[in-house]
């Protein structure tokens, strides 16, 4: 009775969804998984975390056919990212492949890549086997407002906001641009959340989860990360704004929506009250700033078309940053870890058929999840992800493991979610 009681449990995936927003929180909390000794660490964890999760999975599931396309075109660019490096010599010369600057770095950047696309996988599996987003949803919301909460608690974020602290506030992640587009999209999934079971009238939970959305909406603001702001309140307004259309058409949903604008409002404007003497005036440098921006943009795009195809390999970056450095760019380029621009940093170390074949498979997921009905949580993981993906075009967002991880888990849920075909029968 015991073995059948947890057979039933591990087939049942309700352990799951906390075991990934635990992973996730833990490796956010461990400087973003940033470093040398925590980047190949949380890439071993994710592997493990996604394996288990796999290894549960039925082997008639339906799941398995529905992973298959796009995980035929992650693989194929993994393949193209590494074989060339794997190659002998002779065979690597000859097909003009350049060398690696950095190849000590090769196998944990493969790892970690490997480890993002087992998670992509495994969220798409709990999502499909629960049939539902709100399970993996209201736990990443949860575990990701605890550390908003606990971080917002502690005196270092208000000096910040105060105009006392030195430099910008970045949390333990380290960097504060990864750090707002981390409170900007945990802000994004608690405000889903919210919205999502005020249709279903859960009152308490409701009001719970008004907390954790506060804290990081306040977090991001003291980060002073413009693009992280912007775009966290540009989903926010879009969540909003869909959804009061969906209540409108609904007429037992009007009274929550009007209870729902009032403190909606007040949070926006206590928000903008509190943080907005640090963060705004940024706002005056942004001419300048776009300016830089799109050098930098330039600059590493004629990298990688000097080696288009191949690319320089994974992980080799910084070296690849360092060798090129001129008299022009040394002064503002020389601390660069990351491209600020992550499409053009994977066509830069891996080439561009890699990057088409990764935009492919992503295409793939889109498609699928157009052709659904969605729900307002449904609109808050795409909101979530448009804060990343947006971040990551301009600034250091998907760079940082952490965040690189929890963007693959929400595109897995929404893959998962709702399901075209009839879910598996128990």
């Amino acid at each position: 009775m015991a073995q059948t009681a947890i057979a039933l449990y591990w087939r049942g995936f309700r352990w799951a969804p906390p075991l990934l927003a635990a992973t996730i929180t833990l490796e956010v909390a461990a400087g973003g998984s940033n470093d040398w000794a925590t980047r190949p660490a949380a890439a071993l964890v994710n592997v493990l975390v996604a394996g288990m999760i796999l290894l549960a999975v039925e082997p008639s599931s339906r799941i398995w056919v529905r992973i298959r396309a796009p995980l035929i075109l992650f693989c194929a660019a993994l393949l193209w990212a590494g074989l060339p490096r794997l190659m002998p010599i002779g065979v690597a010369t000859a097909l003009d492949v350049p060398a690696n600057p950095a190849p000590d770095r090769l196998m944990p950047a493969l790892a970690e890549a490997i480890g993002q696309v087992s998670l992509v996988m495994a969220a798409c599996a709990v999502t499909y086997r629960l049939r539902d987003v709100r399970p993996l949803l209201s736990w990443l919301a949860a575990a990701g407002g605890c550390y908003a909460v606990s971080m917002i608690l502690t005196p270092l974020p208000w000096q910040f906001l105060a105009g006392t602290g030195q430099g910008r506030f970045a949390a333990t992640i380290g960097n504060w641009n990864a750090a707002g587009t981390y409170f900007g999209m945990t802000a994004t999934l608690c405000l889903a959340v919210i919205l999502g079971r005020t249709e279903v009238h859960r009152g308490w939970l409701t009001r719970l989860f008004w907390v954790p959305l506060i804290a990081a909406l306040v977090l991001c603001m003291a980060t002073q990360s413009r693009s992280a702001f912007t775009l966290t309140f540009a989903a926010m307004i879009m969540i909003a704004v869909i959804w009061q259309r969906r209540a409108a058409s609904h007429s037992g949903c009007t009274r929550q929506a009007a209870k729902f604008a009032l403190p909606l409002g007040l949070v926006i404007i206590g928000v903008a009250y509190v943080g907005g003497e640090a963060l705004f005036p940024r706002y005056r440098a942004l001419p300048i700033d776009s300016l830089s921006r799109w050098d930098i943009i330039t600059t590493y795009w004629s990298y990688s078309m000097d080696s288009p195809l191949w690319g320089w390999g994974p992980g080799s970056f910084f070296e690849l940053n360092q060798a090129r450095l001129a008299p022009a760019t040394a002064l503002r380029f020389w601390s660069f870890g990351a491209a600020h621009n992550a499409p053009l940093q994977i066509a830069l170390e891996a080439g561009w058929p890699a990057l088409l074949m990764l935009s492919a498979g992503v295409a793939v997921i889109g498609v699928n999840v157009a052709r659904r009905a969605w729900r307002v949580e449904y609109i808050g993981l795409i909101g979530a992800l448009g804060v990343a993906a947006g971040a990551s075009m301009v600034d250091i967002a998907w760079n940082v493991p952490a965040i690189g991880a929890l963007s693959c888990v929400l595109l897995g849920v929404l893959w998962g979610g709702r399901p075209a075909r009839s879910p598996d029968v128990s």
